[in-house]
């Protein structure tokens, strides 16, 4: 994807016209969905202005039309409008060269001046049914602002457009690709137990592993409760085991510690074949160890290098997000 600015408009170029965001000095009023068409008008004497008063005479609603150079204009129509009657009316006096849909409000000017854009689309579907899309949106965009300082970047642009997006601008930095794989992770620390059958042996999976399911126990409210990372206070740190290999050490709140340690009293089993402890993030398997002995409010988890100890803290240490994210955009910012 090839990223250029003409005239204060970002515009990356590919097999179709991606994305495309006004920046400063753009006076056009923002709106969320359209179409864009670059054109070439085959009349010199044609201006963005004279362009927006045909589109207006023919019955078209808000168009934009920006300069991009000689004869060379970009029209941003929005959903509103039948784009097929759009191209029919510019047709009749001018060529299209590229056309896309627009899925990014424009208008929105970008902040900073070199790093990286990327619109996140978050599963709203997937929220406690007891709070709101606004108050769902607004945990997400706290939570992303968290991870991000944890990186060392100070100032990055956290924006929520509409019902379900969010904008995030990134300056380059040293640690800028690590702040970005960090951010739509959901941070879902859960700890699972081995399935058994009716006979009592563990129900292995097609490639012979265990299989797992949520390790529960009883909450203080006397209900039943999975134990996640849900429970944790917001102190994960690396640290070393005996062999140099790095570890994340965890505590949880007085409701964790209370399901924690009812949990690992059944798989210790007084030291009697003792079970392990499932320890996944974002439903990947980091790893299994075998309950040594009853843990209560604080643990570690090991198998894991350096790099992947260090998010997996950042992660935690920010809460997990409370829906899931997926990047639907991603572009570099040069201005």
């Amino acid at each position: 994807m090839l990223l250029k600015v003409i005239n204060n408009i970002i515009i990356c170029l590919g097999l179709e016209l991606i994305l495309v965001i006004c920046l400063t000095g753009c006076s056009a009023q923002p709106f969320k969905t359209g179409t864009a068409f670059e054109i070439n008008e085959n009349d010199s004497s044609q201006t963005n202005t004279t362009i927006e008063n045909s589109l207006h005479a023919s019955g078209v609603s808000n168009p934009i039309v920006q300069t991009l150079g000689e004869n060379n204009f970009l029209v941003e129509i929005p959903s509103s409008n039948d784009a097929s009657k759009i191209m029919t009316i510019l047709e009749q006096h001018a060529i299209i060269s590229s056309q896309a849909s627009v899925s990014v409000p424009i208008g929105n000017p970008m902040t900073i001046k070199n790093g990286t854009a990327l619109i996140y689309e978050a599963d709203l579907s997937q929220k406690d049914p007891s709070e709101t899309d606004v108050q769902v949106m607004a945990a997400v965009q706290s939570k992303l602002l968290s991870r991000l300082h944890a990186f060392g970047i100070s100032s990055p642009v956290i924006q929520i457009w509409g019902n379900d997006r969010i904008l995030i601008e990134i300056p380059t930095t040293n640690n800028s690709n690590q702040a970005i794989q960090a951010i739509g992770a959901v941070a879902l620390l859960e700890f699972k137990v081995e399935q058994f059958d009716a006979s009592g042996n563990v129900i292995n999976d097609s490639s012979g592993n265990p299989t797992w399911i949520p390790a529960t126990a009883v909450g203080s409210d006397g209900t039943q409760k999975e134990l996640t990372g849900a429970y944790l206070l917001p102190n994960a740190y690396v640290e070393t085991d005996s062999q140099g290999k790095p570890e994340v050490a965890f505590e949880f709140n007085t409701e964790g510690a209370k399901l924690m340690t009812e949990i690992t009293t059944v798989l210790y089993n007084n030291g009697v074949n003792s079970r392990p402890l499932g320890i996944f993030l974002d439903s990947q398997y980091v790893s299994s160890p075998v309950v040594q002995a009853v843990i209560t409010s604080k643990g570690m988890i090991n198998n894991i290098d350096l790099a992947s100890a260090r998010l997996m803290v950042n992660d935690l240490n920010s809460g997990s997000l409370v829906v899931p994210l997926t990047v639907i955009q991603q572009a570099s910012i040069t201005q």
